[in-house]
């Protein structure tokens, strides 16, 4: 089976944080945003900026690498 792509992980997190946001749980809401946040950070010290590129099907251009 392959891995999942970072991406769409990072990207189905923010999909249910907005959709919590919209439903009033806004604290759901939060603690999803700094489970993003969490994602950005265990993906970036695992892999170095090309493997992470290349770790997703759709291209690099789906990654959002955050630096804090």
């Amino acid at each position: 089976m392959k891995p999942v792509c970072d991406a769409w992980l990072i990207e189905s997190l923010a999909e249910l944080r907005d959709h919590a946001a919209a439903t009033g749980l806004t604290e759901l809401a939060e603690h999803l945003g700094e489970a993003i946040d969490l994602a950005h950070l265990e993906i970036a010290a695992q892999q170095d900026a090309n493997a992470y590129a290349q770790s997703c099907q759709k291209g690099p251009e789906y990654h959002v690498v955050r630096a804090e």
